[in-house]
């Protein structure tokens, strides 16, 4: 009798010292209860942040030892908003451009043209897999 309530202590002894066992997280929302859903919860918390807290040192990090710097694909560039004191002479031409660059942007489009189009046609279904299509297009135009 004595060894049985020996054997019967050092299991629960064994059984004790062993690792705490790990349950899923479906099993848990599924089964578990509201203390056991808020320490797993409290649990993955101060996991992420741990987490977080060794990715920024390991970005701060990357950042002092990398020698190829990545450009921002967008600049922005701060304007001012400013008058241009510029001179005009007696014809409205600016004074400090060449006369050879100037364009004649003036142009007259006169587009005065009648033309006439007219299209029309007609099917004739003579059994449902065949059909006899005609068609007539008149145009009139300068």
């Amino acid at each position: 009798m004595r060894k049985i309530y020996s054997l019967f202590i050092i299991t629960v002894i064994l059984i004790s010292c062993g690792e705490k066992k790990i349950i899923s997280i479906e099993s848990l929302v599924s089964t578990g209860t509201l203390t056991e859903l808020k320490e797993k919860k409290k649990e993955i918390a101060s996991n992420l942040e741990t987490i977080n807290k060794d990715l920024e040192a390991i970005n701060r990090a990357i950042s002092k030892k990398d020698t190829v710097k990545k450009l921002p694909l967008i600049t922005t560039f701060t304007t001012k908003t400013e008058f241009f004191n510029t001179e005009y002479d007696a014809d409205g031409l600016l004074i400090q451009d060449e006369p050879n660059t100037f364009r004649n942007e003036y142009r007259t489009f006169e587009r005065i043209r009648k033309g006439f189009n007219s299209n029309t046609g007609i099917e004739w279904y003579i059994n449902p897999t065949t059909s006899l299509t005609s068609a007539f297009l008149v145009r009139k135009s300068d």
